[in-house]
């Protein structure tokens, strides 16, 4: 049997053609910041710069890249979360993607460098009454 993985998932990996000016749409869009614990890395080109959500659960890897390396990657949000989410996404100019996937709906966007983000919420029913 394989170990436990205790501390869920610890940051994602994404490349962008401007590492900070990535940073500063994550930060527009999703409220994260750079996060000061692993500054130190964004100082090496080669490094990342981190960002995070505000409860720090969530980190994103940017590394500099001239070729993208597209990613996917899906948040979990709750039902409330979602219609909020949309709504700020949609706010903001986003072009948004919606996909009812039987027990769970997800909303669909793409940051500027291809990156592929999913907030996903198993509140089905919730989402289902509001449409």
């Amino acid at each position: 049997m394989a170990p436990s993985i205790s501390g869920g998932i610890d940051h994602i990996h994404i490349y962008a053609s401007d590492r900070e000016a990535a940073a500063d749409w994550y930060a527009d869009m999703l409220g994260m910041a750079p996060d000061p614990e692993t500054a130190l890395w964004a100082k090496s080109p080669s490094g990342p710069l981190t960002v995070a959500d505000a409860t720090a659960n969530i980190h994103l890897a940017i590394f500099k890249a001239e070729k993208l390396k597209p990613q996917s990657f899906a948040f979990g949000v709750s039902g409330e979360e979602y219609e909020r989410w949309k709504t700020h996404l949609k706010d903001k100019g986003l072009d948004v993607a919606e996909r009812d996937h039987t027990i769970s709906w997800s909303i669909y966007i793409t940051d500027p460098y291809e990156n592929s983000l999913e907030f996903t919420t198993y509140d089905h029913d919730y989402i289902q009454q509001r449409r």
